[in-house]
């Protein structure tokens, strides 16, 4: 996935404050980038970062739910994908007894 961005918080608001006309220069931002994986049959797949480092982009894209910009995205089989913050995590489970 790819977009363009203000590099900072203060650049876009200067750029809003002040309406500039002309050409405008963003830093080219890059969700995902040359990312390829194999997961087999049966196994289960979880994705850790820091915040920004596009664990939610991937796995949108895993399960379909935004198209890449570029590239592909290639499924053989079937997925299921909890997305919501929180979502099937139980408190006072470990986190390998909240995936299995």
């Amino acid at each position: 996935m790819h977009r363009e961005r203000p590099r900072s918080f203060q650049e876009l608001f200067v750029k809003l404050s002040r309406r500039e006309s002309g050409p405008q220069r963003h830093e080219e931002f890059w969700a995902l980038k040359d990312v390829s994986f194999d997961v087999a049959p049966g196994d289960a797949l979880g994705l850790i970062g820091a915040n920004g480092a596009g664990k939610s982009t991937a796995l949108k894209l895993i399960s379909r739910i935004i198209a890449p910009t570029s590239g592909r995205v290639q499924i053989n089989g079937r997925i299921g994908a909890l997305l919501e913050l929180g979502a099937g995590f139980h408190p006072d489970l470990t986190g390998r007894e909240n995936v299995y």
